[in-house]
């Protein structure tokens, strides 16, 4: 139940019964979420529409399909190792390092439980520490402004330096000559 809650606090549609018996589309489409929520919507999107950033790379890819006598077939296959890998980085950064394919494609209730519970508890734990981190931006920010300010205040006494080591040369002729009128 507490699972359930978590996954309607964040948005993640769930039922008891996919938790209970969960299948690989199940599980796809929440894990593609968690993708979503924590690595952006980019990153999610481009699982679900292929590869479609234009890199090189994937062009490459791309023409290897073509090459192939049905590339609908090996698009899925494609798709799924693309999506695998992000949710494979996903699972690592929550500290689940030994996440497989089965995970995704023959998913076990207790394993399920297991690894949602790990993404949960980061979500918790980010949550958490969001108010540290907004501290931390502002007070970067104020540092940016305060930089800013200081390095303007150091541009302005260096021209008034400037300024004053112009105003001596220009008068040093003049000094000279006193000089030499008193001495």
């Amino acid at each position: 139940q507490e699972i359930l809650q978590c996954m309607a606090d964040l948005r993640v549609p769930l039922a008891e019964q996919d938790l209970q018996k969960p299948t690989p589309q199940t599980v796809q489409r929440v894990f593609e979420a968690f993708v979503e929520i924590f690595m952006g919507a980019a990153a999610a999107n481009s699982i679900s529409c292929g590869n479609q950033s234009g890199n090189q790379g994937n062009s490459a890819s791309e023409g290897a399909l073509q090459a192939l006598e049905y590339p609908e077939i090996h698009m899925d296959a494609v798709q799924l190792l693309s999506f695998y890998k992000q949710v494979t980085r996903l699972m690592w950064e929550v500290g689940i390092d030994d996440f497989g394919l089965k995970d995704m494609v023959k998913p076990e209730a207790p394993r399920l439980r297991l690894l949602l519970s790990a993404i949960i508890d980061f979500a918790k734990f980010r949550e958490e520490q969001l108010g540290v981190w907004e501290e931390l931006v502002k007070r970067g920010e104020e540092a940016e402004q305060e930089m800013q300010r200081l390095t303007g205040r150091e541009q302005d006494l260096r021209h008034r330096i400037d300024a004053i080591r112009q105003q001596r040369q220009a008068e040093e002729p003049s000094v000279a000559q006193v000089k030499e009128q008193i001495g």
